[in-house]
């Protein structure tokens, strides 16, 4: 199973301030904290772990159908980094998820499965992307002209192929101008 999650680093600078009392102990565990502290770039730092998090919690709550949102039982590793992309691991209940994520300038995008076999994935990052992008989706060739977007009740997406009548999973995030989304190449 995969997820990805997409921070908008400028929106990120308004909307959240991490360095209020408390903030790093609530959603990060020691030894996250200590990387945020050790980091040259702390407040990149601080979203790259977030980002890490929330892939890998749409992972697990579509893996196994739950939601439980507890960042603080979600522990990241980071594993390496060359330049603006890093790789790790996330441990989450009983569950190991590996993680790539790209830095950019004023974006993080993760990606996170299971396996460790991120080239199965077809992920797509879009800067300013329009208020329906499900149209724009379907206008790059990113999904089929017979697919649409659905979602379960507990709010997880899928693609729904209307002609085959066939559901694949999908993972959608956005925030701020960013829209980040990934499926499995079939």
């Amino acid at each position: 199973m995969f997820g990805n999650d997409v921070v908008d680093l400028n929106a990120a600078e308004l909307q959240s301030n991490w360095e209020r009392r408390g903030f790093l102990e609530k959603i990060y565990s020691r030894s996250e904290q200590d990387l945020i502290r050790s980091s040259p770039h702390p407040g990149i730092q601080v979203w790259v772990l977030w980002s890490m998090k929330e892939a890998v919690y749409k992972a697990w709550s579509r893996l196994y159908l739950q939601k439980e949102y507890a960042p603080s039982k979600i522990h990241c590793e980071l594993l390496r980094g060359e330049g603006s992309k890093v790789s790790g691991t996330v441990h989450y209940h009983n569950s190991t998820f590996y993680t790539r994520t790209q830095v950019g300038k004023d974006f993080i995008h993760t990606t996170a499965q299971l396996g460790n076999n991120h080239n199965k994935l077809k992920s797509l990052l879009v800067r300013d992307y329009p208020a329906d992008y499900e149209v724009y989706l379907r206008d790059i060739h990113f999904m089929p002209e017979t697919t649409v977007i659905i979602k379960d009740e507990l709010g997880i997406p899928s693609l729904y192929d209307r002609a085959k009548r066939s559901t694949h999973p999908v993972s959608i995030s956005h925030h701020g101008i960013f829209l980040g989304i990934i499926q499995r190449e079939i």
